[in-house]
């Protein structure tokens, strides 16, 4: 081999490897974004899990207060029948 050939391959080599540190940097920086990613998406985990208790506290409080006047409403109802009972049970004494 002579000494052009040798100096052609260390180019070449040279070459080669600054196209390997690039591929390496931009391995790197694609590692890096991924990782941002990774921990975006479980920022946005969190807050979907904090907005679906609050929606679900939201959802319930209609239902919380149609369960009380239901309460209310039979309460009365049976109150209203003990009572005509007990009245009419007075009125036969």
């Amino acid at each position: 081999m002579t000494i052009e050939e040798i100096s052609e391959k260390v180019t070449e080599y040279g070459v080669r490897l600054k196209t390997i540190e690039e591929s390496i940097k931009n391995l790197g920086s694609l590692t890096e974004s991924v990782n941002t990613l990774a921990v975006n998406m479980q920022n946005m985990l969190s807050m979907q899990s904090d907005m679906n208790d609050r929606l679900r506290d939201i959802e319930r409080q209609p239902v919380d207060a149609w369960r009380t006047i239901r309460n209310t409403i039979i309460t009365g109802i049976v109150g209203a029948i003990v009572g005509a009972i007990i009245g009419l049970a007075l009125s036969q004494v």
